[in-house]
């Protein structure tokens, strides 16, 4: 059901941008489509109670190479001289990474006694942004330089699963039935900023936004008899992060242009809380030590501008 979210929002987003562009001539309007590869890497770990000690490192799960077709949307809306809103939005399917799950009795990951290397091949990812910003444009000769402060919110969503479970700790090998899910959100404000270069038909553009976050995260583990479901645990926490963006175009015609971008994204949380809940009722609390994540898109598409 959660899957479904992001096209609903697709089609809204693009309900929303074309009615301005038909129906208001004097705002210059600006709309992109791109798709194409993204890998990500998401880690975390939490401590063997709330103080972050018995031992310092519990358990730590690693999602590494998680492959996904990526679609975004991206526009712009001129509404009051070089005042402008701002929409982004970016939907993958993932269908490939890897797995790891690992547990220890000392510190510092020592005394491992137990690790299983999964497979983590289906699930989504899902991020929207939005805000406003103001261009201030110079001409020299005949290149064409602009400057856009931006402020903003953003809300992102992954979901990701874990299956395919093989047993490394004790060295078991394959079992059967795993089927696990850990769902994030990142919801907060951003503050940046995007630059642009434009000649002889050619557009060279940057930008790059810091984000805070308030981060939560429940976890089904479906082979865990003594773990309530559909939420064994819940993770919140403060987070904050990076978004660095850095993009070509070339227009081929009258309002067209081409466009290849690369987006980075670098986020993590401050240490927070593990609320874990057990079959019988009953939950308990430790220290959620750190979720890290990081992400890489590369991506081709169009880009048209209403004059």
């Amino acid at each position: 059901m959660r899957g479904k979210i992001g096209w609903y929002i697709v089609a809204l987003f693009i309900s929303l941008l074309f009615p301005f562009n038909c129906s208001y001539a004097e705002y210059r309007t600006e709309f992109e489509a791109n798709s194409g590869f993204r890998i990500d890497e998401l880690n975390w770990n939490i401590a063997g109670n709330i103080k972050g000690t018995n031992p310092n490192v519990l358990s730590e799960l690693i999602w590494k190479k998680l492959k996904s077709h990526q679609v975004r949307f991206r526009g712009k809306l001129f509404i009051v001289d070089n005042l402008f809103l701002y929409g982004r939005m970016g939907y993958g399917w993932i269908y490939d990474g890897t797995n790891r799950d690992s547990d220890y009795y000392g510190d510092n990951r020592s005394r491992e006694f137990s690790r299983s290397e999964n497979k983590s091949k289906e699930g989504y990812l899902f991020d929207l942004s939005f805000g406003a910003g103001y261009l201030i444009e110079y001409t020299v000769g005949t290149i064409r330089l602009g400057v856009s402060p931006l402020a903003g919110y953003s809300y992102v969503e992954q979901n990701l699963t874990i299956t395919d479970g093989f047993q490394v700790i004790p060295p078991t090998g394959p079992f059967q039935g795993l089927d696990s899910t850990y769902e994030t959100e990142w919801k907060g404000p951003w503050a940046g900023g995007e630059v642009f270069v434009e000649f002889k038909g050619h557009t060279l553009i940057s930008g790059f936004e810091y984000h805070w976050a308030d981060f939560s995260a429940d976890a089904n583990w479906n082979l865990r008899k003594d773990l309530a479901h559909p939420v064994s645990f819940r993770h919140i926490a403060d987070g904050e992060g990076v978004v660095a963006f850095l993009g070509w175009r070339y227009g081929f015609m009258q309002g067209w242009s081409l466009n290849l971008a690369v987006d980075y994204w670098d986020w993590y949380t401050l240490p927070g809380k593990d609320y874990t809940y057990f079959s019988d009722g009953s939950s308990s609390v430790t220290r959620l030590n750190e979720v890290n994540w990081r992400a890489t898109t590369f991506m081709a598409g169009i880009v048209y501008r209403f004059e």
